[in-house]
């Protein structure tokens, strides 16, 4: 997905356990350092994560976008996975103990959790590595350290108590006047579909995964298809923390998986992160059962560049934004709203 860009601009590359940047290189010359550049394949099983359907016969290859080689085959759900997937989250809810539980004992088994992820930390570092292209300066501190201190922010977060009273209301007409107040309390929603996008997978599965589980929700998630192996290894995290059956269902699969979850009756909300096109569409096939609905579309950040801003900052902001993990990030820097009386002087 950007091996053409970095041809054009740049090359990461370790030298002594160092990033160095390697600017204006010919492309032939960034040709041959891309060639020895040979990534491990990602030999470990994985399984999909639920709890009635263990294993899929069905299989995807996944690329390292940096060099388009196959690092490894993903399991890929079937319609009876999808099924046995929303059925599980909708038992572990309806009749499970979950949502029943004290937020405080949910929140101990999502420090076991979190426990877990960071055991898997060089697991984790290496897959968003080769699964994600991504440079060993960005997989470490931004797509996994950062990602679990969001994390345990929710957890921590969640476990405040929002409810309020309401203030007493004085009501009626003259010869009938009532005296009432009230009180505003937060429930859980039910069986939340979560779907990811490839860009920062593991930040964005446990953007979602978090807030739903830690206020009593079950989950179904549903990562890209291009990047399902950091979703899997979430499964192994939640198996090793001994997550109750069916709070947390990971399957991998294309559109046509997706419009069997988003279609299910027995999904209550869909939380999707991705582009404007399909989460138009996503929030049309949940219309159909009144499904609530958080959409995260196609959000790009911009510099905005003043008549009397500093040049010299806003082109190294720019640069590096563009070229940080070839600016696939909602809040990387690849949009500049410059003023037109500076423009040429920016663009030179």
């Amino acid at each position: 997905r950007f091996q053409g860009l970095m041809e054009k601009l740049f090359l990461i590359k370790k030298i002594e356990h160092r990033d160095e940047l390697l600017m204006n290189l010919e492309t032939s010359t960034l040709s041959q350092l891309i060639s020895k550049i040979k990534p491990p394949s990602c030999n470990a099983v994985f399984k999909l994560c639920i709890e009635f359907s263990n294993s899929s016969s069905v299989t995807s290859e996944v690329l390292n976008p940096a060099t388009e080689e196959v690092i490894g085959l993903a399991p890929v759900a079937e319609s009876h996975d999808a099924s046995g997937a929303i059925h599980s989250a909708r038992a572990a809810f309806d009749q499970g103990t979950w949502p029943l539980l004290d937020v405080s004992e949910r929140a101990r088994y999502l420090e076991r959790f979190h426990d877990a992820m960071v055991g898997l930390r060089s697991k984790f570092i290496e897959i968003i590595r080769i699964e994600g292209g991504a440079t060993y300066s960005d997989a470490g501190p931004r797509q996994f350290d950062l990602p679990l201190r969001h994390f345990q922010a929710c957890i921590k977060k969640g476990q405040t108590d929002f409810s309020r009273n309401l203030p007493p209301v004085i009501s009626g007409n003259p010869e009938f006047k009532f005296l009432g107040s009230g009180v505003v309390k937060r429930v859980p929603t039910g069986v939340v579909l979560a779907i990811s996008a490839f860009n920062y997978p593991t930040y964005l599965n446990l953007a979602k995964i978090g807030p739903a589980l830690i206020t009593g929700n079950t989950v179904v998630l549903k990562p890209s298809p291009l990047t399902p192996f950091q979703a899997l290894l979430l499964g192994q995290a939640a198996e090793m923390a001994e997550l109750p059956p069916g709070v947390l269902n990971i399957i991998n699969g294309d559109a046509e998986l997706g419009l069997q979850l988003t279609t299910n009756p027995d999904v209550d909300l869909i939380s999707f992160t991705g582009s404007d096109v399909v989460g138009a569409k996503i929030a049309q096939q949940a219309s159909v059962s009144l499904k609530r609905v958080l959409l995260e579309l196609g959000g790009k950040s911009a510099v905005i560049v003043r008549a009397d801003g500093d040049l010299e900052m806003a082109a190294q902001a720019i640069l590096k934004g563009f070229t940080s993990h070839c600016g696939q990030g909602c809040a990387i820097f690849t949009r500049a709203l410059v003023h037109n009386s500076i423009r040429k002087q920016l663009v030179e």
